[in-house]
């Protein structure tokens, strides 16, 4: 259980925000925009005011929706606020040295900062259709709760190519950040996100995090569980860069450099996908979950779907 504080970032509602636009020759509005793409809820906050807020098919304010691999991009905030806690000396630090059985692994010299950016290098078969592949054992292990099997299963993999020479989406990178972050903080990652963001950026409501069984250990790639507020105060957390009232989570300039692009990709790093044209970075989950920042605009956008097929 990831738990909320007390105090409670309020959300007051600003000017109703009319959307509009064109298709097949209709002028068409948000509820039909929502209808279409299998949008359960919809949540634009800007400038700290809340400008649409809808809810279709059941869902309710205070239901907890799940992140799938949004939930990356919350797994790379934890990093950042154990750098900034000194808890991780650097992200140029190898995985190793806090997860000493990738030693031997293909992740052997391989740092968190590549991790962060998806060019480990770590062969990865991340194919929704192939029951055969990394991402569907995964899903094997959460439904099975096998303690520990995701761990071991990272600890088995190649490496396939050089660190930093491309970029492969891999949500078994994620999962290492987890572990790098609870080895190193020597917390759960549902304690250390209650104690770091939850409380801090004001959450209403507690949120839950799957795990692989009695190991405890949260899957850091997927399925952490929040209110759709929730997940746009988080939003709001990072674009203010980890800043809240006196406290500060993040070391500074983090989701700037977070946000730029690396080596392999300019539109991915450090688990942020990018629109560097637009200025604008997205979390983003495999059916159609998305946090969207528009610091410019003092914007965030946040959409829970549940899309039939994968879109990541």
């Amino acid at each position: 259980m990831v738990h909320h504080g007390t105090d409670v970032l309020a959300l007051p509602k600003g000017s109703e925000l009319t959307v509009e636009y064109e298709d097949g020759g209709a002028t068409k509005g948000t509820d039909d925009f929502m209808r279409a793409n299998h949008v359960f809820g919809l949540l634009i906050i800007q400038k700290g005011h809340i400008r649409q807020e809808r809810y279709l098919h059941g869902l309710k304010p205070a239901d907890r929706w799940v992140s799938f691999s949004m939930v990356k991009s919350v797994t790379s905030t934890l990093v950042g606020a154990a750098v900034a806690d000194g808890k991780i000396k650097s992200v140029d630090d190898e995985v190793s040295k806090y997860v000493p059985e990738l030693a031997n692994s293909g992740y052997k010299g391989v740092t968190i900062r590549q991790v962060l950016n998806m060019s480990s290098g770590v062969k990865w078969n991340e194919d929704y259709l192939d029951r055969g592949s990394d991402t569907n054992f995964i899903a094997n292990v959460l439904a099975e709760r096998r303690s520990g099997a995701l761990l071991r299963h990272q600890a088995g993999l190649p490496n396939a190519w050089k660190p930093d020479s491309k970029f492969e989406y891999n949500s078994g990178n994620s999962h290492i950040l987890g572990v790098v972050v609870s080895r190193a903080t020597g917390k759960d990652l549902a304690d250390y996100l209650s104690e770091k963001i939850w409380k801090s950026a004001g959450m209403e409501a507690n949120a839950t995090w799957v795990t692989d069984g009695d190991t405890r250990q949260e899957f850091a790639g997927c399925c952490l569980n929040a209110t759709l507020r929730d997940f746009g105060r988080f939003g709001l957390f990072v674009m203010n860069n980890g800043e809240h009232g006196s406290q500060h989570v993040l070391p500074k300039g983090w989701m700037q450099k977070a946000t730029s692009g690396s080596p392999a990709s300019q539109r991915y790093s450090f688990q942020w996908w990018q629109i560097p044209e637009k200025h604008v970075f997205e979390a983003a989950g495999v059916f159609g979950q998305t946090i969207t920042i528009s610091p410019a605009d003092e914007t965030v956008v946040v959409a829970l779907s549940n899309l039939a097929q994968a879109v990541c």
